[in-house]
């Protein structure tokens, strides 16, 4: 009865170690291309002007904001999660 018993654990020990690494492996190989990303914060960090012509031809002025942000990242694949930062430029018009 003990070895049986023994034998049990044994096999769901097995087990879980194969689901284990089974799952490290799928995160390894996963290209994390599929993410759900949350922006966390944002920060103005300069900006600039530049100018366009407008319909028309008219020449005008556009401020521009940069923004730099953080964000957190999980991958919807296998669920291996990150952060990072970026920065993106915020346009005052929309050059119409």
């Amino acid at each position: 009865m003990g070895k049986k018993i023994l034998a049990s654990f044994f096999a769901v020990g097995l087990l879980f170690s194969c689901v284990s690494a089974r799952v490290d492996a799928q995160q390894e190989s996963c290209l994390h291309q599929n993410q759900d990303i949350v922006i966390t914060s944002t920060t103005e960090v300069g900006g600039y002007h530049h100018t366009y012509i407008a319909p028309g031809g008219t020449t005008k002025e556009c401020a521009v904001t940069v923004v730099r942000y953080n964000y957190n990242s999980t991958c919807k694949d296998c669920g291996a999660e990150g952060s990072g930062t970026g920065t993106f430029d915020q346009h005052g018009t929309d050059h119409n």
